[in-house]
This record gives C-alpha cells, sequence and structure tokens, in this order.
C-alpha cells in the first residue's frame, strides 16, 4: 500500500502499534493462562496420585483384615486337627466330630460358603475302607469333608471334589508341595450341584514337618463386590472383595474403577462389574499385561500414568502366603483433569472474549485516529494548499524578472558597443590631434579640451561597464 498523504500515514502507523500492543497484551495473557493450566493440571494429578494411593491402601488394607481372620480361622482349625496327630497334644477326634466342628464355623461366619479337610489316605485314623461311600467320603474313603451352604442358608455335606487331580488351581496338591498356607485364584468349584466361583484360603496340617493333609475356607466373589468388610480369606465369598469394589461412590464421583486380581492376573472383582470376576487380567490390561503380572507377583507397589489412565497397584498380602495379590485402581486422566479442564476452557472463552474485544477496541481506536488525523490534517492541507499558490505567484514573477533582465542585458550590451566605436574614434582624433600638435600651435588649447572630454568618456566607459557586469550577475542568478 503507498502511503501518499499524511492522513494515511498517521492512521497507518499508529494502527499497527494500536494491533501490536493489543496483541502483546492478549498472547501475555493467554500464556499466562496456558501456564497456569499446566500448574494446576500437574498439581491435580499429583492430588490424584496421592489420594488414590491412599484409597488403594485403605481398600487393601480392608481386604486384608478379613482375609487375615479368615486364614487365622484355617490356622487355628489346622491347629486342632493337628492335635489328633500330635503325640504330645493326644487329642482324640472323630470324624463325625471334626465334621460338626466344621458346620459350626460355616454357620458362623455369613461370608463363608465352605468350609472343608482333605487328608492323605488313611492319615487321619486308619480308617478310610470303613468309610467309602459314605456321607462326605468317595469310593477312597479318605477324610475329605465339604460343608458348604447356599444363598438361603441351607447347609450341604458333600465330598471334596479334584483333590487329586494335577494341574493349576489344584489347592491340595499344591499345599503338600509347598507346605505353605495359600490363597487360590477365583475358580469354579461344583457345588450344590451347580458350578460357584469361589477364592479359597488353604492352610496345611503339619506335625514335625510330615504332611498330613489341609483345611480350607472358600469365599464367593461376589462378596468382595458387595461388602467392603467381609473379605474373609479360606475360601471366602469373594462377593466381599466385589462390594469393596463397588464402594468407590466418593472416589471422583464413582468413575473410577477397583479391581482385585490374584496372584496370577484373575481378576477377583471389578467396580460395577461382578461379571468379570474369575476372567483373566487381559480383558482390562491387554496392552501392559506382562507389566502388570509382574508388579503382581513381586508385591510392589506403583503409581503410575499410563495413557488415558492413572494406575494404582496396591499389594495384597494375606497372612503368611508366598503369592501377593493386588488391589488396582484406574481413574481416567480427563476426570482428574475435569476441573481444570473445565477452568482452562473457560479461560479459553475469556482469551477469545479478550480477543474480540481487543479487535473492537482497535477498530473502534482506529476510527478515532482516522477522526483525529483528519483534524490535524486539514490545517496543514490548508497550509500547504497556500504555500502552493504563493509558489505559482513566485514563479510568474521570476519569468517576469528573468525577462526584465533579458532586455535590460541586450539595450547594454548595444550601449556598450556604441561607446565602443566613440571611444576608438576619438582615440584616432587624439592621435591625429598630437601628430598635428608641433604644426598646430593653436590647437594645442582644443587637445586639451578633447583630452577632458575623452577622460570624461573614459570614466562613463567605466561606470557603464561595471552596471553591465551587476546586470549580467542579476540574470544569472536569476
Amino acid at each position: 500500500m503507498k502511503l501518499r498523504t499524511l492522513q494515511t500515514k498517521i492512521t497507518f502507523w499508529a494502527g499497527i502499534c494500536l494491533l501490536g500492543t493489543v496483541a502483546m497484551i492478549i498472547a501475555y495473557s493467554a500464556i499466562v493462562m496456558e501456564d497456569r493450566a499446566g500448574l494446576n493440571r500437574k498439581e491435580a494429578i499429583e492430588q490424584a496420585e496421592k489420594h488414590a494411593g491412599a484409597m488403594a491402601k485403605l481398600h487393601a488394607s480392608h481386604v486384608r483384615a478379613e482375609y487375615d481372620v479368615a486364614i487365622e480361622t484355617a490356622h487355628v482349625l489346622s491347629r486342632v486337627l493337628t492335635g489328633v496327630k500330635d503325640e504330645q497334644m493326644g487329642l482324640e477326634l472323630s470324624r463325625d466330630e471334626v465334621s460338626s466342628i466344621l458346620r459350626t464355623i460355616l454357620a458362623e461366619s455369613q461370608s463363608f460358603i465352605g468350609v472343608y479337610t482333605c487328608w492323605e489316605p488313611n492319615a487321619f485314623d486308619g480308617l478310610d475302607k470303613e468309610y467309602q461311600n459314605e456321607a462326605g467320603h468317595d469310593k477312597t474313603g479318605r477324610f475329605i469333608l465339604y460343608w458348604s451352604k447356599d444363598k438361603q442358608g441351607n447347609f450341604f455335606l458333600e465330598s471334596l471334589k479334584g483333590y487329586d487331580k494335577e494341574g493349576v488351581g489344584n489347592e491340595y496338591l499344591l499345599a503338600k508341595k509347598t507346605k505353605n498356607e495359600c490363597i487360590m485364584d477365583p475358580r469354579l468349584r461344583p457345588l450344590q450341584g451347580q458350578a460357584r466361583l469361589v477364592i479359597s484360603l488353604v492352610v496345611p496340617i503339619m506335625v514335625n514337618n510330615t504332611f498330613y493333609g489341609i483345611v480350607g475356607i472358600d469365599l464367593q466373589p461376589d462378596v468382595l463386590q458387595k461388602m467392603a468388610d467381609d473379605v474373609v480369606g479360606i475360601d471366602l465369598q469373594p462377593d466381599v472383595l466385589q462390594k469393596m469394589a463397588d464402594d468407590v461412590n466418593d472416589l471422583y464421583h464413582g468413575k473410577a474403577k477397583i479391581i482385585v486380581i490374584s496372584h496370577n492376573g484373575t481378576l477377583a472383582a471389578v467396580s460395577h462389574q461382578p461379571e468379570l470376576a474369575g476372567k483373566p487380567l487381559t480383558v482390562l490390561h491387554e496392552e501392559d499385561l506382562q507389566e502388570d503380572l509382574e508388579l503382581i507377583r513381586s508385591g510392589k507397589e506403583a503409581i503410575q500414568v499410563m495413557g488415558k489412565y492413572l494406575e494404582v497397584f496396591m499389594p495384597l498380602e494375606i497372612g503368611q502366603t508366598a503369592t501377593p495379590w493386588s488391589v488396582n485402581i484406574l481413574v481416567l486422566r480427563e476426570k482428574i483433569t475435569e476441573t481444570i479442564d473445565h477452568q482452562m476452557f473457560q479461560d479459553i472463552r475469556v482469551r477469545w472474549r479478550m480477543i474480540g474485544i481487543g479487535l473492537l477496541r482497535t477498530v473502534i481506536g482506529l476510527g478515532l485516529l482516522l477522526f483525529v488525523a483528519r483534524r490535524v490534517t486539514r490545517p496543514i492541507r490548508g497550509i500547504i494548499q497556500s504555500l502552493g499558490e504563493s509558489a505559482e505567484r513566485v514563479a510568474e514573477a521570476s519569468d517576469q524578472v528573468a525577462s526584465v533582465s533579458h532586455q535590460v542585458s541586450g539595450g547594454a550590451s548595444d550601449q556598450a558597443s556604441f561607446i565602443g566605436e566613440t571611444t576608438s574614434s576619438l582615440e584616432e582624433m587624439a592621435a591625429m590631434i598630437r601628430q598635428n600638435a608641433d604644426n598646430a600651435g593653436q590647437a594645442n588649447q582644443f587637445m586639451e579640451e578633447v583630452s577632458k572630454v575623452v577622460g570624461k568618456a573614459g570614466k562613463s566607459m567605466s561606470r557603464l561597464t561595471i552596471s553591465m557586469e551587476k546586470i549580467s550577475k542579476a540574470n544569472k542568478k536569476t
């Protein structure tokens, strides 16, 4: 754009300055808002990590407390039955008496759905043959009682199934091999003619490092889903864990997810998704499965941001078991920063409002600048116009002076030529007079007068020459 007028220049440069100022203010505000939002988001995530970690510890402690009660119950039962084989204790119990003890324990705990014992062949009383196919026994006659109850509180006596089958989930063979208490992954157990999902806690019966059998308690996973306080551990009803997992209403308005995961990566309870109990961890942690499994099995605590989730892994160690579980909390990052993002959205709206106001003020400012520029340049425009008219008059006068000077210069040149001729004639006459002076004495006086005339003519010639030089110089200047 060509800036041809003073008005345009004033408006243009003042507008540039105004726009630059507005842009700097808006840019500075935007940077400050972005920095503030970044800091707030970072603080929100840090607070969320602390809060989620505390919640995971709280839920893990609830589960651990209930499981410790259950496994302690199993320990007491194991010690009682150990007295049968310990000569120092000399305890005498019949199979019916042990059966009554198991049923009583089951009846007194609302969390247990099954209490059982399984002995080595003829290890309890050496009477296996007498109990073949009796109630609570199979064709081997081994002491393998299993007491269970249904949801209505009815009790059932059965024989333990699958105790002699090799493979994952066989608590009897695992306890026999490790000679240590253990917690089993959620698995299906045939009870009362149907398969039910249970979690088992098992304690071996040992005397002088000799393995005689086990006692165990089954829990149903939906107990974990329903009751955060009722996690008991020996074949506990896992709905206790499910209740604990559902109790997340105070954690990001119920949007967080609490998961109880077994040592081998089997889901024991998932917030608001009880149907996932017994499913593999891959349904929730497919991408980083191996890393999560290693973390769970190592019994380590971890709080980390992975992708779109804040993940918390809190180890859950039950009694003296060597197979730690984990309480896992998942929180969407967008829920953590929801308030911050909302504030950020409001800040963006404020920023656009500032831009709109800035542009409006710029337009108004440019209009005022244009008005002021017109008011300022109007007198200047008048002065310039007057100066232009004066310049035209001066130019006309200059042309007239130049014309007169040319005329004067021409006249002076003619006069100079005439005087030159006159002077030449006079000099010739003087020469003639001087030559005839000797012969014409009478002409002496006339000669003197002529000399005077010549002198005066010379002076006039000098003055005329000076005047011509002045006129010539004046003519050159114009």
